[in-house]
Parts: C-alpha cells; sequence; structure tokens
C-alpha cells in the first residue's frame, strides 16, 4: 500500500517496520530440557479470523529445530511463508505461548507505532503485494525478515492512530458480523433442499394437486403396465432367455406417502439396472470420454478432468452398457448416491464406479433423479454401503431398494415445482455470493481509507482546532529512536584465552568454535608499541552452514550480499561489518566446498535442498573426514555430527536411513569396520 500512496496527511510520516519494531533475540529452549514450552508455528493461524487457534506444547528437549523467536502479548506474527495466504495474527492475553517459529516475523512494537496498526497494515494488499515479490524458492515460496523490516510503512501521530485502530476495528465488528450472517446462508439453503426433497417424495409438494386432479392411470396400474413392458422388451431382444422377475422391494425404509401412491422398488420401475465395464481398456491420448464418479458433479456429467478410450475398445465395452438419454447415473463406489440424467447425444464410456437405472417408459427420468438425492434414499444408500474402508453400492442392493410411485402425472408436476424451488435457491446463492464479494471489498476499503489518512480526523487538524501542540510521528521516531540509542548497553570485547583442547570429532572437522560469535582483541605486549587492535569475529561453523541452507530457501536463489544480511540477522548483529562480511565469505566458500550451496556469479542457490541429493562418494568422503583413525565412534553420533557438518539442524529419520547404507557400503570399501554402533576408520 506504501507504494501506492503518493502523498501522506500533514503530520505523518514513511518509516520502515524496522524502525518502529524492535529486535527479539532467537531463544534455545533446548538448554530448559523439562520446561513445557506454549508454541505457534504457520498451521497454528487461521488465516480467516487472522487468529491463533491450534496452540502446540513440547518440552524443551523436544523442541523443534524452529521453535526459537520468544513471543508475549501484543507481538505480531507474520508468516513469511507464501505470504499471499495472510497467515497473521497478533498475539493475545489469553494464548499461553512462549514460542513462534522463525518462519515468521516478529514485528514487536518498540512505542512507535500501535501493535494493532502494525497488524492492520500488515494485512493490507499493498503490504502483501510488496513482500510477495520478494519470495524465493518454487517449491517453498518465502521471503525474510530483512524484506518484510524494510518494507514502508505510513505513519501518523500516535493519537491518530488510537482513533484509526478504533474506527478500523469498529467497522470490522460490523462487517465480520455481515460476514457471518451470509456464510449461514449456504447451510440454510442445503437444509432448505433437503426438505424440497422430502417433501417431493412424501406427496406434501403436491397435496394441492391432487385435491384438483384425479390421474388417469393410477399407481397399480402404472406399476402392472411398466412389468409388463419390461416382459415385452426382453422377450423381443432376448427370445432363448428366461424372463427374470424384478425385484422386489426390501421395505426397510418406508417413505411417508399419501395413500394415492404405492411402494415399489427401484428393479420394478426401470429396464435394468447395470453398472460400467470391469475391465475398462488402456486410455489414449484422445477419443471416447471414460467417465468415472469424478465426473458426476451438481447433478450433471462433467467431461472435466476426464481420460479417453479408443474408438475399437468403445466398440466393446458398449457390449456391456452404451449410454442412452434419460438414463440415470448413480455413482456407487468411494463418493455414493451423486446422480445425473444423461442428456441428448452423449457418448462416453462408464467406468465400474457408475450404476446406470434404465427407467421404463411411462417413468419421469429427473422424478427417479430427485428421489434418489432426496435425504431419506441417500440414507439409506449409505446403510447398504456398509462400513468398508470403501464404501461400495452393490448392484444387488440397488435394485431392491424402496421407490415412492406416483401416478405419471403427478411425477411430472412434482418435477416441474421442485425445479422452479430449487431455481430460486440458485438465485439466493448467487446473491449470497456477490454480497459475500461486496464484503471483503468493503473490508479492503477500509484498510486503504485507513493507511492513507481519510478514515479519521487528522490530528495535525484536530490540534490546529482544538489549539494545542502534538508531537508529529517523525518528531515521535526520533524520540523512539534517542531512547532506544540511551537504553542501549555498551557491548564489552572479551580477549582470547588459550584453546580448548577439540574432542577428536570436532577436531577431525578442524572447524569446530564457540556456539556464538565473539569480539575479542589481539593480546598486546606491554612494553611494545603496536597498531590499535583489531576486531575478529569467530562463529560455530556447523551453524553459519545450518543458516546458509535455511536462508537459500529449497531452491530458491538470492545474491551473495542479501544471503550474508540475512545470515547476520540470524546471528543477532545489528549490521554487516566489514570484519563480519570478511569472515563469513570464508565460511561461504566452505559450504560451497560442501555442496550446501552452489555459485552463479554473485547469485547463490540450495545445491543439496535435501539430505538424499547427496552423492555416496561425497558421503562416504565426509564420513572419513569426521572421523579420526585410532578412535571409535557411536554411529548415531557420526550422523549427528555429519548432519551438522551438512548444515541440517537434526539427523532426521531419513538422514539415519541414508546414513545406514552408507556405513555399509563404506565397510565393504574397506574405508572403516564396525561392530554393532561403534565405528571405526582404518584408512
Amino acid at each position: 500500500m506504501s507504494e501506492q500512496i503518493q502523498e501522506l496527511q500533514e503530520g505523518w510520516t514513511w518509516a520502515q517496520l524496522s524502525d518502529v519494531t524492535q529486535r527479539v533475540p532467537n531463544a534455545k529452549p533446548i538448554n530448559e530440557p523439562e520446561r513445557e514450552f506454549g508454541y505457534v508455528d504457520i498451521s497454528s493461524i487461521c488465516n480467516k479470523s487472522f487468529r491463533i487457534t491450534d496452540l502446540k506444547r513440547f518440552k524443551g528437549k523436544k523442541a523443534p529445530s524452529r521453535a526459537k523467536r520468544p513471543i508475549q502479548p501484543n507481538d505480531v506474527l507474520f508468516s513469511n511463508v507464501r505470504t499471499y495466504l495472510k497467515n497473521v495474527a497478533i498475539v493475545t492475553e489469553d494464548i499461553d505461548a512462549d514460542l513462534c517459529s522463525t518462519g515468521f516475523t516478529l514485528l514487536r512494537s518498540n512505542g512507535a507505532a500501535l501493535p494493532e496498526y502494525i497488524f492492520h497494515f500488515i494485512l493490507t494488499d499493498g503490504f502483501i503485494n510488496t513482500v510477495t515479490p520478494k519470495q524465493t524458492g518454487s517449491e517453498y515460496p518465502a521471503t525474510s525478515d530483512r524484506v518484510v523490516l524494510s518494507s514502508n510503512i505510513p505513519l501518523p501521530p500516535l493519537a491518530e492512530q488510537k482513533r484509526i485502530v478504533a474506527k478500523v476495528e469498529e467497522l470490522f465488528a460490523r462487517i465480520n458480523a455481515a460476514r457471518e450472517h451470509l456464510n449461514r446462508i449456504p447451510s440454510i439453503l442445503k437444509r432448505f433442499r433437503q426438505s424440497v426433497l422430502a417433501a417431493a417424495c412424501s406427496g406434501k409438494l403436491t397435496e394441492d394437486w391432487r385435491e384438483r386432479k384425479k390421474p388417469i392411470i393410477s399407481p397399480e396400474k402404472l406399476l402392472q403396465n411398466l412389468i409388463r413392458g419390461r416382459h415385452v422388451y426382453y422377450k423381443n431382444n432376448y427370445p432363448n432367455k428366461k424372463i427374470k422377475e424384478p425385484a422386489q422391494p426390501e421395505r426397510l425404509f418406508r417413505f411417508d406417502i399419501p395413500d394415492e401412491w404405492i411402494i415399489t422398488s427401484v428393479d420394478q420401475i426401470s429396464l435394468f439396472v447395470t453398472d460400467g465395464d470391469h475391465n475398462p481398456p488402456k486410455r489414449v491420448s484422445h477419443g471416447i470420454p471414460h467417465l468415472t464418479a469424478k465426473n458426476v458433479k451438481n447433478g450433471k456429467l462433467s467431461l472435466e478432468g476426464c481420460t479417453y478410450i479408443s474408438q475399437a475398445d468403445y466398440a466393446r465395452v458398449r457390449r456391456r452398457y452404451e449410454p442412452n438419454p434419460n438414463d440415470i447415473i448413480v455413482t456407487c463406489v468411494g463418493t455414493l448416491g451423486a446422480t445425473a440424467v444423461i442428456p441428448e447425444k452423449n457418448i462416453f464410456s462408464a467406468d465400474r464406479n457408475l450404476a446406470v437405472i434404465r427407467p421404463m417408459s411411462g417413468m419421469n427420468p429427473h422424478f427417479i433423479q430427485l428421489v434418489i438425492d432426496s435425504p431419506i434414499f441417500q440414507k439409506r444408500i449409505t446403510e447398504a454401503s456398509g462400513s468398508t474402508a470403501q464404501p461400495h453400492l452393490y448392484l444387488s442392493d440397488l435394485r431392491v431398494l424402496d421407490f415412492p410411485l406416483p401416478p405419471i402425472e403427478e411425477q411430472q408436476v412434482i418435477v416441474d415445482r421442485v425445479e422452479n424451488l430449487f431455481t430460486i435457491i440458485h438465485s439466493i446463492e448467487q446473491r449470497a455470493n456477490s454480497s459475500k464479494n461486496q464484503v471483503d471489498v468493503l473490508g479492503h476499503a477500509v484498510l486503504k481509507q485507513a493507511f492513507s489518512g481519510n478514515l479519521v480526523v487528522n490530528e495535525t487538524d484536530l490540534a490546529r482546532e482544538e489549539n494545542r501542540n502534538y508531537e508529529t510521528a517523525e518528531v515521535l521516531l526520533a524520540r523512539i529512536k534517542a531512547e532506544r540509542k540511551a537504553a542501549e548497553p555498551k557491548k564489552k570485547t572479551r580477549k582470547t584465552g588459550r584453546k580448548k583442547k577439540k574432542e577428536p570429532l570436532e577436531e577431525a572437522k578442524q572447524e569446530a568454535a564457540p556456539s556464538k560469535a565473539v569480539e575479542h582483541e589481539e593480546t598486546k605486549k606491554p612494553a611494545s608499541k603496536k597498531k590499535p587492535s583489531r576486531k575478529e569475529y569467530i562463529f560455530d561453523t556447523d551453524e553459519v552452514m545450518r543458516l546458509f541452507r535455511t536462508s537459500c530457501r529449497g531452491t530458491g536463489e538470492i545474491s551473495e550480499d542479501d544471503l550474508l544480511r540475512e545470515v547476520v540477522y540470524q546471528l543477532d548483529y545489528q549490521r554487516l561489518t566489514k570484519g563480519i562480511k570478511q569472515e563469513l565469505k570464508g565460511h561461504l566458500k566452505t559450504a560451497i566446498r560442501r555442496n550446501i550451496l552452489e555459485r552463479d556469479g554473485s547469485i547463490l542457490k540450495a545445491s543439496t535442498p535435501r539430505f538424499n541429493d547427496y552423492e555416496d562418494d561425497f558421503l562416504r568422503n565426509t564420513l572419513k573426514s569426521v572421523m579420526r583413525k585410532g578412535y571409535e565412534y557411536d554411529r548415531d553420533e557420526v550422523t549427528k555430527a555429519i548432519a551438522a557438518y551438512l548444515g541440517f539442524s537434526t539427523a532426521s529419520q531419513s538422514i539415519s536411513t541414508r546414513m545406514k547404507s552408507i556405513y555399509n557400503s563404506a565397510i565393504r570399501r574397506g574405508m572403516i569396520e564396525g561392530k554393532g554402533q561403534i565405528v571405526w576408520r582404518i584408512k
């Protein structure tokens, strides 16, 4: 949004988010192994309500590698991963959380901006559109703390911020109430649909029609005609086969029907009930569509995502079933009971998970469909399918299901009335969806007005009207900066002492160092006159390798300077000094040698995003480099050392599994020997 606003209101100023927030050093929960921590990761946030809804808990000894950022009430969390999803929340007093993931940028106000003001600003489309293009990584796109904190925010005086926040929250309360009402409409309409279908199948929808009309053919006579017509069909088409009588209704779930109706079975109103080919042929790039249960959507057949079979194969499968107009499709495997009536000129091959009902002449196919769609029929389908892992409605069960039979004239009246009511429901749905879109647009408009200074009275105008002084945003920022500078403790340097003797495993790595960067001065002889001391920076190599790996975000590309700045930030340094840059460049060469990164000019990217991307020869050589001759090692400890050596925060199960094969191949090649968990180097 800041890039879209050309001018700010009087008394406002531009600031970076880093100017209005304070740095929060990372914590190490592993140092308190028995303490229980409340933890917020990205999945803990609902990006509809922008609230923390799924707090996780663990002991310090089991803390995830990313659980490092200490949080407190009024902290604002912005997810750096897929920023367009807006996984944003403010930590409220009722959230018993101690830590959040390093996947968040933690925004803790330093007093220059209200936490709620920051929270609402980072939800604006303008801010999201600023940081999203700066994401790196294709499979795991993410931005960084540096990008977020360097983004601009329009900053009004503090008193005006309070009025803006109050007005935004007042308007959003009304918007959210409207959204909640609109969100209830689909469930209300769904219940109404079910009520319409239930009334249609029980005769209540056409009570007035029966009072005024008398059918030409009664349901009993209609059923006799249907069965007689079935006999004629089979006698003419299959003269050498014995005519099989249609299955009788099971009468397990009688519809509450009027006296003028009767109960039949699905089989009695059908010419036949079958399903698609049980041995579907090979798929081809184009040809005859082959439809499955997923192609039955919203009461109709859809060709979206379908596969195809050849004309020759269709000639074979059509012998079992060839689609006819007005056949009723019923899904019978996996997703049960979805229906569609086949329209004119529709040729396709049916999969075995599609059951087919071909209605007898004298039955309205759309009436059959709405009966199957009714709540009582759907419930019976579910019961008949059993409780297997994959629900399956067998044809024998479908044929005997009870079916209410009204006169043919009344069937058409029912279909017409249901269609009219469903048209009204569809119209209401469209209006509700349109209103929801308008509500969403209204929310964006409120934020745009708020951060352009047009939502509440300007503090400058109010101060003039009240004849008083006020603190502009620029003065506010200068005051906060001065207070922060005065409160900063002076850094103490620590002189280097004698090197601690390294453990064999660490000594072999030849790059062990203190776990945190330490500034120290070179020792000076008392009587000598030397140049002023220079500062040196010593970083733990494995920690830097891990930061290089995580900062590249999978397969994303990043410039060398950006990478070094990101790592410096993670190491809790204020800026990338010349000395730090020189030291980290040495580590950068190490990361390239270890195949953690690869370089293309000044651009760097991950060379091996996953441990399994490393080749066996490289891992065997790495195994030799971390083991010294004459020492015995535990396999698990060596695996952890190699994982750290290559920049992985933990030795995961997949790393341990891969290393088992590396140990075995190294033993076969005579590089190491082992007995149980113990291994030692012999070459």
